[in-house]
């Protein structure tokens, strides 16, 4: 474009141009907002970065059920319009629509492989479908009035479901026929919650009978029962190690020992109405709770403190659940939307040790006061800061040691670039040279490039990593290799 050059020959007078907007706590405007040389806003300003990264509308009358896939990239959805939705979880985009059921779908969740998603819907069948094509595998009638949760066992051979019927049981299906291979008997309302242990021995199942039971599916018996207070569990679920089993009853999300049944911490307090889904994050270390009252909660898992409070739906939280890597929470509300959340907020990731908020003259702050250039790694956990005084400086988020230093300039750096596999950094400078680094060792890996007289104002990697090209005002220096 027109601006094309000027942005890249004064990246960090934009930066600083959208410096007064970020919100004021964060750990970027306290560090580098400086009140006696930037403007600042006045009036009501966002004061943190939200966490909502995606909103996914539509008209879907209530979403009672979404599920990441086992990649992360798609989330499939039931709602009580008795439409089946597959999203993009990157873009929001709608990509797929599975009619096929007659009344609301209560439960949805990939197969382990992600080729296939099972659903289960008050019309009393429990259905098969292609995740791709959206074509019906395999139709199961239950003989259930209701059929409220479903569940892959973890090999993807099994399906349990749980009825609302005069049975009120957990059935197990197979995947290939849709023959019922059991039926585990024992509670006394509607079952509204299953899932799997991770190796596939275990179901837990939560009731509108007010217990959460642990069933022995080779043996098909109880191993375990949990009672509850007074309302019904609406949400049950393994921790990614099995030793644990998490539950929502009235406003309260409970976890207890699996081996045992004894509560493993005391009742998490948090939520100003009743809890209708819990999901354990798969490390372990957290668990989010959805909520009557409109909102989601992130816990602690050992110790039951809140992480952090999402606002932003204004119905029932009908649904929660972790994507396959943990850093992102979906939502399904009856405000008809499904949210996609940061689990972790961009301004905690900042290099803010030491730094004490708003003071200007920190040193963090003084350090990057004549910064020329920043690069970031391929995986996001490292930035290379090039400055007036002629020093790269590398952070790591990794490890806790500071900044590491890499020295060879004489001027100041103008561009930086780090290779597509993270092992090197390409820099340029106005002492007209291209250096290549090798950011373990914090060394140059060959000879100097010399440049242009007026500085090397951009560089950059070829797609293999193995050339280098610089760009100077006016010229470009021929493609050099870095081997």
């Amino acid at each position: 474009g027109v601006f094309a050059w000027i942005i890249e020959e004064h990246p960090l007078l934009v930066y600083m141009s959208a410096l007064p907007f970020t919100p004021t706590n964060s750990a970027l405007y306290q560090t580098f907002h400086c009140t006696e040389s930037y403007p600042s806003v006045s009036g009501d300003s966002q004061h943190t970065w939200s966490s909502l990264s995606l909103v996914m509308p539509a008209n879907m009358m209530g979403v009672n059920s979404v599920a990441f896939s086992p990649e992360g990239t798609r989330v499939v959805s039931g709602s009580r319009d008795k439409i089946i939705r597959v999203w993009d979880s990157i873009t929001g985009a709608e990509v797929l629509e599975i009619h096929g059921h007659t009344m609301p779908v209560g439960s949805v969740i990939f197969s382990p492989d992600g080729r296939q998603i099972v659903s289960g819907s008050y019309d009393g069948t429990v259905r098969l479908w292609d995740s791709e094509t959206g074509a019906e595998v395999l139709p199961i009638l239950v003989g259930s009035e209701k059929v409220r949760s479903v569940a892959f066992s973890p090999d993807g051979t099994l399906i349990a479901s749980g009825s609302a019927d005069h049975s009120n049981s957990v059935r197990i299906l197979d995947v290939m026929t849709g023959v019922e291979v059991l039926a585990l008997h024992g509670h006394e309302e509607a079952v509204c919650s299953l899932f799997f242990s991770p190796d596939g021995t275990r179901i837990v199942s939560g009731s509108r009978d007010k217990t959460i039971r642990i069933w022995e599916v080779m043996t098909e018996s109880t191993a375990s029962e949990m009672r509850g207070r007074q309302k019904a569990v609406q949400s049950a679920g393994f921790s990614p190690d099995g030793s644990r089993v998490s539950g929502s009853w009235d406003e309260t999300v409970r976890v207890w020992d699996a081996a045992t049944g004894d509560e493993a911490i005391p009742a998490i307090n948090g939520h100003a109405d009743g809890v209708q889904s819990t999901a354990f994050s798969p490390d372990g270390k957290k668990i989010v709770s959805g909520s009557l009252d409109a909102t989601i909660c992130i816990w602690d898992a050992a110790t039951g403190a809140e992480i952090a409070k999402l606002f932003g739906h204004n119905h029932y939280v009908r649904t929660v659940s972790f994507s396959p890597d943990g850093m992102r929470i979906v939502s399904g509300s009856w405000d008809d939307t499904i949210r996609v959340w940061d689990v972790m907020p961009v301004y905690e990731v900042l290099p803010t040790t030491g730094i004490h908020p708003g003071d200007v003259r920190s040193p963090l702050t003084e350090l990057f006061r004549d910064v020329y250039s920043v690069a970031f790694s391929p995986d996001g956990t490292k930035i290379a800061f090039g400055s007036k005084d002629a020093v790269i400086r590398l952070w790591d988020s990794t490890i806790s040691t500071g900044f590491s230093e890499m020295r060879g300039h004489w001027s100041g750096v103008l561009s930086m670039n780090f290779s597509p596999n993270g092992d090197r950094l390409v820099s340029g400078s106005l002492d007209m040279t291209v250096r290549v680094w090798d950011i373990t060792k914090g060394a140059q890996v060959f000879h100097i490039l010399r440049g242009h007289p007026q500085g090397v104002h951009a560089v950059v990697f070829s797609l293999d990593g193995t050339r280098v090209r610089g760009v100077f005002r006016g010229m470009r220096k021929p493609v050099t290799n870095s081997d």
